[in-house]
């Protein structure tokens, strides 16, 4: 059985007062050299606010948009010096290749794949710049696609976190409940899902 200070530890930032500042900062930075995914932080955050996971998924996307515009233009005007030195510090020179090839074949809409797949998105975004991609269907492609890919997300965490949300307001969780029970394992199996999912 979890510790109070365990449980407090896991919920850390979602106690934090200016919460939708981190999530902007994170979704921001992480379309351009941070190296986690905004999940990290939306999820722990789900849990704890659940009826404001659209308000945090909309917040993550606008924010990522932002950031993956900013990287854009990186890409555009400074592609061989600030935008090479991101893509070295990472050693994503490969995926730098692969994103090249897949767009020549399937155009702004390997973009779209990007936004929503764990390939690494600051790569889609610089690329797209250096690469002199249209700017609206690339802000277009990433939008939907962050959309997408935090709204599922959050939903998911939504709807079958409430065991956990109960666990940790009543500090214990009867093991009569067959149906408590259940839900605290799907959701554990669709959060470790998730997270092999995004760091893979």
């Amino acid at each position: 059985m979890f510790s109070k200070r365990a449980k407090n530890k896991i919920l850390q930032y979602s106690n934090k007062r200016f919460i939708t500042f981190y999530i902007s900062l994170f979704s921001v930075t992480e379309s351009i050299f941070n190296p986690f995914p905004v999940e990290l932080l939306l999820v722990p955050i789900t849990i704890k606010y659940p009826r404001r996971f659209i308000k945090f998924t909309l917040i993550a996307t606008l924010s990522s948009t932002i950031g993956a515009i900013i990287a854009y233009f990186i890409g555009f005007y400074f592609g061989e010096s600030i935008g090479k030195i991101i893509i070295d510090t990472y050693n994503l020179n490969e995926e730098f290749i692969t994103f090249k090839n897949n767009y020549s074949t399937y155009s702004i809409l390997f973009v779209l794949i990007g936004a929503v797949t764990p390939f690494p998105f600051k790569i889609v975004t610089i690329a797209s710049g250096i690469m002199s991609i249209n700017i609206y269907g690339f802000t277009i492609a990433c939008f939907f696609g962050r959309l997408l890919r935090y709204f599922t997300v959050t939903c998911i965490v939504r709807y079958t976190s409430a065991p956990i949300i109960r666990y940790i307001r009543n500090k214990r969780i009867y093991y009569s409940d067959k149906r408590d029970i259940i839900m605290i394992f799907l959701t554990i199996a669709l959060a470790s899902f998730i997270c092999l999912w995004i760091l893979t």
